[in-house]
């Protein structure tokens, strides 16, 4: 019986240092949810065969994040969501024309924020993903459909930045950009956003890191 119990308390404190060990491993781990502001103005541009197409405003964007600068050896960013509003972006047809895009849906698809890096004494983030870009016009004269989805591989970067009065909220600038290899497009894609809402209890510990960091 005695036996029994030890080993049932053994089992029990391995079950609790296990707990303990996921909850440490994830106390660090911050979710901002940031979206877009007015100004700086937000925008989409696409160049083709090294000339640029005019921009195109983005005039929503929603997303959340994840940050964690105690992953060694360069800290973690991910999206876990992203949504966003394009207006409509011309793009040449191949015989001196230009069609249009329609309206813009962009959204990262689900699980493919991968390689990334987060520096809590900058702010400073950089993250890869797969866009998903759905457009609402008539685009079969270039080989896609009238109305559909494609797909842009893209490397973000970025930077957070806390407000030292209250490191709660802040502002977020990010980039992203990369190559749509069917079409031969260059697109680079200029995101403002903010996170008025209060995060995770734990930023104020990262921000305030930040700011003594910064400090020296």
């Amino acid at each position: 019986m005695f036996r029994k119990s030890v080993a049932h308390w053994m089992v029990g404190m391995g079950v609790v240092a296990l707990t303990l060990a996921a909850t440490s491993a994830q106390a660090n781990i911050i979710s901002l949810t940031a979206n877009q502001v007015a100004t700086p103005v937000s925008t989409f541009t696409l160049s083709f065969s090294g000339q640029p197409l005019p921009s195109s405003y983005i005039s929503n964007t929603h997303f959340q994040m994840d940050v964690d600068g105690a992953v060694a050896p360069s800290g973690l960013a991910r999206f876990n969501s992203y949504y966003q509003n394009v207006d409509p972006l011309t793009l040449p047809d191949g015989q001196g024309g230009y069609v249009n895009t329609g309206n813009l849906t962009v959204q990262i698809v689900p699980g493919s924020s991968g390689v990334s890096s987060f520096n809590p004494a900058t702010g400073e983030f950089t993250t890869t993903e797969t866009y998903q870009i759905d457009y609402t016009g008539d685009l079969t004269s270039i080989g896609l459909g009238n109305g559909g989805s494609v797909f842009f591989p893209s490397t973000s970067t970025g930077v957070i930045t806390f407000n030292p009065i209250d490191p709660t909220q802040g502002t977020i600038s990010q980039h992203w950009s990369g190559r749509y290899d069917p079409l031969g497009l260059d697109y680079t894609c200029v995101v403002n956003t903010a996170f008025p809402e209060p995060a995770a209890l734990s930023l104020l510990g990262l921000a305030g890191l930040a700011i003594i960091r910064r400090r020296r």
